[in-house]
């Protein structure tokens, strides 16, 4: 059997009898004797009032020599510690004594001879049964306190390991920094009282800022402190000079950054230790090396780690353990067992029967902690399972994000915090940072820091720099006043102006955020708003008869929004005009090629991670019979790039599409915004010489972005090719451009043919349409010795064989929100969208690229398909859709939006199916730009284009029953986000 803390303290008492045990605020000085005689007393005051054994004695002293000769009196006398110093809220103490069921308190006294009294409970006190030592109670960062009964049984074995660790003896000096509402904080105590050494408290160190908090560690000559990891991360943020003294540190309860790792491990002992309140404070300790982020590290004090797979999750790993250690999975839940294992919560057995669980004849606690093994078999932390929260459909762990932000160097510590609506649904994140010095950090460094490190939808939409992160009594992050803090600090909204629209605008955006903390200047994405959310308040708007421009929503302010909102997303072709003007003027025209002079032919090609441009590549490749290929795309270098285009290949070619090597194509790196692409003058020099057919294909596809937002991808990239083409080689010009320069303008014809020309129209719909109409006409413009080759695409659909699209293309949102809802507005089963199946497109695109065709060709279906036969596909597919009025219909897709317990994807998709109907079906001309009904009562003669392909059977061919089936297929089952969620 374990001996108890107090038989161990007063073996080492007998051998370090004069020994300074503990020196308090460099003033009080007590030897080991003096502290044994005061526990002694303590211990005879218990008895002398009568109380029983086992009984639970609050402490309510603060940190001192009164506090530490209490604890070790009260095991003396057989009883039970439960801190409970002025620090905790006084409601909350009062709750926390009548849980344990306290039956006296010992207070200070500074009168007494013994500097402390006992004040006995007016309430009935509860006896624990069992060896118990201590309560702490712990609600971590969140929850409500949890009162965690801990015996002597592994208590003294922890102190020991960690005295060997350490390298702890009778000339250590350690720093009691921890608060004692910490029961990390019995390991200070244990560690010096039980190794001889000496305790030494400071009563002001947590207000010292880290200079003067070092300043002091090398007065006192300390040469051991367990340090909190923020304070530890600020030091080596900040590269302070570090004590000669000090020679161990200790850091644990979170993690801490690589800066306060390195620069601590570098120049002293630094330990990373681990262990759940339920554990008996510590159960495995790992030395830091500069360089490496710790593991947990091994167990200690026979404690032993299983690595339990997770709920949904058993794909990462078996739950075998090996050799008493950590188990055969990759990631998952740690259990702990061990004789330091907590007998339980006072006052609430439920929840001891959820977290204690036994195995066989073994005892487990679940400690909530996701862990991942590495290749040494340590666990490595990697979150709360209790913390994770879905946004957007994705899973989101914010401890991940945590270290992402204290990585910036201005960083010393933070808290992420879920922005929750009155549903309870996550819409947004929000951080509030705490700066590593006093000149403070910029808000703008730290989000560029986090767009190039997260995935988008993890970088916080709100980041607020204070002063200091609110922190518990245990010291962890608080994370319910650090919320109070957020909402306290949100902007106060100014009152609109006595505007209807502006009242109505302002409840869209606080019905679809999911909450009314935005100022009237606040942008939308900085207030949660993110691409789903503009959707949905499309969406409704639309719904209550105010028509708002897509362009005006996802960055801009309410403010912006109001202002916007009665102004159009339709582009005069004159304006059009006047920029292609603009443009042309600043470039030559086109030079004359001579295609007998080609042998040696070598196609720059954009484009070609994209989906159409992923065919056309392959088509060229298979076609193209010793023409060098160049690709521009954007990457860090030419491995990359490949990696980019096989990783394309293998999404819309399918998991065997052979790889390509650089035999195939030539990676070339750049930015198609950037001036000569971003190339050097060497690289742009060499381009100019060897290239003989530029092929145009990039574009941006987003029906929700303006003009201004489209035209650095889809327009103003244009003068650089042009300049290229015109500059040392001649070059041919082959360009990707739509049937949206037609369709998306005021013209309403019932056929459209390959010599038309733009200058009809009068008005066009959205920034798509309008980046490609005036793409399209500087062309033109500048054709002069040479008539570019100009490709008009129809929608671009799956492939024949695999029916493999865009996920996220307007038709696949279309299907899978009708699909959701299981209708779809009665009266629209004659609308038409054309169905351009891309091998089929690609490859007839290839053939006139090689046979040197120029001018206009439409390359699309020979004839469109309607609703009904879209319809009729995705009921044989297994969806039952009902047709239903258009009244019904946008009610039933507002419900479906509003219920949360749907998941976020499906309600993008279902608001999606409302835009692409809204112009057709509800008539909400402001809609037209998102209109994928194109085709409806109207052709698209492609005679110019067939009389080149239909000889070789290239044509594109109309699309069959059975593709459509399989192309619904694909568009239902394949939900990637739903997936990762």
């Amino acid at each position: 059997m374990t001996d108890s803390f107090w038989i161990e303290f007063d073996r080492v008492a007998l051998g370090s009898a004069t020994q300074i045990a503990i020196e308090e605020d460099h003033a009080r000085r007590c030897s080991y004797r003096e502290l044994q005689s005061m526990s002694c007393a303590v211990a005879d005051l218990i008895h002398r009032s009568n109380v029983a054994r086992q009984s639970v004695i609050a402490v309510g002293i603060e940190k001192s020599i009164e506090y530490v000769a209490s604890l070790i009196g009260i095991w003396r006398a057989g009883c039970i510690a439960l801190p409970l110093p002025e620090v905790i809220p006084a409601a909350v103490r009062n709750e926390n004594g009548r849980r344990a069921g306290i039956a006296a308190t010992l207070l200070a006294d500074p009168s007494s001879t013994l500097r402390i009294q006992l004040q006995a409970s007016c309430r009935q006190p509860i006896r624990q049964s069992s060896d118990l030592a201590y309560i702490f109670f712990t609600s971590g960062s969140t929850g409500a306190p949890k009162g965690v009964a801990v015996s002597h049984r592994g208590l003294v074995p922890v102190i020991k390991d960690q005295i060997q660790a350490f390298q702890l003896d009778r000339t250590t000096r350690s720093l009691f920094y921890l608060s004692i509402c910490f029961d990390a904080s019995l390991s200070d105590i244990g560690t010096a009282l039980l190794s001889g050494g000496t305790l030494v408290i400071e009563s002001d160190l947590q207000a010292l800022p880290v200079e003067k908090l070092l300043q002091r560690i090398e007065n006192r000559g300390i040469t051991y402190a367990d340090l909190p990891p923020a304070i530890v991360s600020r030091i080596g943020k900040q590269k302070c000079h570090l004590p000669e003294s000090l020679s161990t540190v200790v850091v644990g309860g979170e993690v801490c950054s690589a800066e306060g790792i390195d620069w601590f491990s570098s120049r002293l002992d630094l330990f990373n230790v681990y262990g759940p309140t339920e554990t008996t404070v510590c159960t495995s300790i790992r030395k830091c090396q500069p360089g490496e982020l710790p593991t947990i590290g091994t167990p200690i004090a026979g404690m032993r780690y299983h690595v339990e797979p997770i709920d949904g999750d058993a794909s990462k790993g078996s739950s075998v353990t090996v050799g008493g250690g950590v188990t055969e999975s990759l990631e998952g839940e740690l259990w702990i067992s061990g004789p330091g294992l907590a007998s339980g919560y006072v006052d609430d057995p439920e929840l001891t029967d959820r977290k204690f669980v036994t195995r066989g004849s073994t005892r487990w606690y679940r400690t909530g902690d996701r862990v991942r093994r590495d290749a040494s078999g340590e666990c490595v932390f990697v979150g709360r399972i209790d913390r994770q929260f879905k946004l957007l459909g994705k899973l989101v762990e914010p401890e991940e994000i945590r270290k992402r932000i204290v990585e910036h160097p201005a960083v010393a510590e933070t808290a992420v915090i879920p922005l929750r609506d009155e549903r309870g649904s996550v819409r947004a994140i929000a951080a509030m940072v705490s700066p590593s010095h006093p000149s403070g950090l910029s808000v703008t460094s730290l989000r560029e820091h986090l767009q190039n490190t997260l995935p988008r939808w993890m970088v916080p939409t709100t980041i607020k720099v204070v002063d200091a992160i609110e922190k518990t009594a245990t010291g962890k992050v608080d994370l319910d006043a650090t919320w109070d803090r957020v909402n306290a600090s949100a902007t106060e909204m100014r009152s609109p102006p006595d505007d209807a629209t502006a009242e109505l605008l302002r409840s869209l955006w606080a019905e679809v955020l999911g909450h009314d903390r935005f100022g009237w200047d606040d942008p939308f994405d900085a207030v949660g708003g993110s691409s789903l959310a503009s959707m949905e308040l499309i969406a409704a708007a639309q719904a209550e008869g105010l028509s708002l421009n897509p362009a005006s929503v996802q960055h801009q302010s309410l403010r912006e929004c109001v202002h916007h909102c009665d102004s159009s997303s339709i582009a005069t072709t004159a304006r059009l005009d006047s920029i292609v003007q603009e443009l042309s003027g600043a470039i030559p025209a086109l030079p004359a090629v001579d295609p007998t002079k080609t042998c040696d032919r070598s196609i720059l090609l954009t484009g070609a991670t994209g989906f159409l441009g992923t065919w056309v590549l392959d088509a060229l490749i298979r076609q193209s019979h010793g023409a060098k290929l160049n690709c521009l795309v954007r990457a860090g270098d030419a491995a990359q790039a490949l990696q980019r285009i096989n990783s394309a290949r293998r999404t819309f070619l399918g998991i065997h599409a052979e790889p390509l090597c650089p035999d195939d194509v030539r990676p070339i790196c750049g930015d198609l915004a950037a001036p000569q692409f971003g190339l050097s003058d060497g690289q742009w020099s060499r381009l100019a010489d060897q290239v003989t057919d530029l092929v145009h294909l990039a574009a941006r596809v987003h029906l929700l972005d303006d003009f201004q937002t489209l035209r650095s991808v889809n327009l103003d990239p244009l003068v650089t090719l042009a300049r290229l083409a015109s500059w040392r080689r001649p070059k041919a010009v082959h360009y990707a451009s739509t049937l949206s320069v037609f369709v998306a303008t005021d013209r309403q014809e019932a056929c459209y043919h390959e010599r038309d020309r733009l200058e009809t129209s009068t008005c066009v719909y959205g920034g798509y349409g309008q980046t490609k109409w005036a793409a399209e006409k500087l062309w033109w413009s500048i054709a002069g010795q040479q008539t570019p080759s100009i490709y008009r695409l129809g929608l671009l659909t799956g492939d024949t064989r695999r029916g493999v699209g865009p996920q996220h293309d307007q038709l696949a949102m279309l299907t899978r929100g009708i699909s959701a809802l299981g209708q779809y507005p009665d009266g629209i089963e004659d609308l038409c969208f054309d169905a351009t199946p891309v091998d089929q497109a690609a490859r007839g695109l290839v053939r006139l690229i090689l046979d040197h065709h120029t001018g206009a060709f439409h390359l699309c279906g020979p004839e469109s398909v309607s609703a009904s036969r879209w319809f009729a596909a995705m009921q044989r597919v297994g969806t039952e859709l009902t047709p239903v009025s258009i009244e019904h219909f946008r009610c039933s897709a507002q419900r479906y939006q509003r219920d949360q317990a749907n998941a976020a994807v499906d309600r993008r998709d279902v608001a999606a199916a409302c835009l692409a109907l809204d112009y057709r079906a509800m008539a909400a001309n402001n809609s037209r730009a998102m209109d994928l009904f194109l085709a409806t009562k109207t052709r698209f003669d492609a005679t110019r284009a067939n009389s080149v392909l239909q000889p070789g059977g290239e044509q594109i061919r109309s699309v069959a029953d059975r593709q459509l089936e399989t192309m619904a297929r694909v568009m239902l089952e394949s939900v990637p986000e739903r997936a990762q969620g």
